[in-house]
């Protein structure tokens, strides 16, 4: 739905136009809000979190992919067509201004910079050649024995990206989680759907855990101990492999693993300190652990104290 309805009203006439950034933001808040609906995320959680687990660039990134691809469409038409001859004539313009040093804003110098900033400066040209005289898909994609543009452009997105990621406080956990760019396939209806939601809030330190909502509000200002079993430090790994309010569920879900993990492998993974980011993290174990996520959840809350 978001990708069908909200995403093209939005992005219309991304190609040509050049927002303000006050619009930009407005424009990623109203996408952020549908990717938390999704996902789950409270609007607490990292916003590079949503992103990352729906594989969704920033709209300012896909505006600049549309910029390029809207190049290469001008480019290529023929000389007989009048908007080709008018972007011919604002590209000899833009090209004397550069050359001046006084460059005055336009859209073909915004192109400028975006293909500077992707590693394509070479590409802001309206000249045809050998290599870009091509249509738009194959030279953004390539041809097989030729590499397009994609790869360099999205190579330096997922940077930015990850630089981004790591600059957060809870980025070091997620990014553990995070094996790879891209939709993560947990997000699907498979399995427990309230397990989905509390997969992803664990996944990103979104959970409202001690150890958590400690780091968040501060030293002093609340206790780190489990409200289930009484030992410090709630966090993700104490829930899913120390507490003992969930050694039943837990060693349910472990039986389970075992069944169907290799057995050299889980025992090697039985070792490892990272169990816990690859339980919220495999694909192969994703129904067993959002069940149980969903049961260890549920026993939590009870243990909540009620209000007056």
């Amino acid at each position: 739905m978001i990708e069908v309805l909200l995403r093209p009203l939005l992005e219309y006439g991304y190609e040509v136009t050049i927002l303000p950034k006050y619009q930009q933001h407005q424009i990623e808040q109203q996408m952020m809000k549908a990717g938390r609906a999704i996902t789950g995320l409270p609007w607490n959680g990292m916003g590079v979190a949503v992103r990352g687990e729906l594989g969704w660039r920033t709209m300012e990134e896909r505006s600049e992919v549309a910029k390029m691809k809207y190049f290469q469409h001008l480019r290529t038409l023929p000389q007989t067509r009048l908007i080709k001859r008018i972007f011919d004539i604002r590209m000899d313009d833009a090209n004397k201004q550069w050359n001046a040093q006084r460059v005055k804003r336009s859209w073909c110098h915004v192109m400028r910079k975006i293909m500077d900033k992707y590693g394509i400066a070479e590409e802001w040209k309206k000249e045809k050649d050998e290599r870009n005289n091509v249509t738009v898909n194959r030279w953004w994609n390539g041809n097989g024995e030729e590499k397009g543009v994609k790869e360099k452009v999205e190579k330096k997105q997922e940077e930015e990206w990850k630089k981004e990621v790591k600059e957060k406080t809870k980025g070091q956990y997620y990014m553990k989680c995070k094996k790879e760019w891209g939709e993560e396939e947990y997000l699907n209806e498979e399995g427990d759907r309230k397990g989905r939601v509390w997969k992803a809030r664990m996944r990103a330190s979104a959970a409202p855990l001690a150890a958590i909502l400690k780091s968040e509000h501060g030293r002093g200002k609340k206790s780190s101990r489990c409200m289930v079993c009484g030992e410090i430090n709630e966090d993700q790994k104490h829930m899913l492999l120390v507490c003992d309010g969930y050694t039943q569920e837990r060693e349910t879900m472990m039986a389970e693993i075992a069944a169907v993990v290799d057995p050299v492998e889980w025992k090697r993974l039985q070792t490892s300190d990272d169990l816990d980011a690859w339980l919220l993290s495999s694909k192969e174990v994703d129904t067993i652990v959002k069940h149980f996520l969903n049961q260890a959840w549920t026993i939590r809350n009870f243990h909540i104290p009620k209000e007056p």
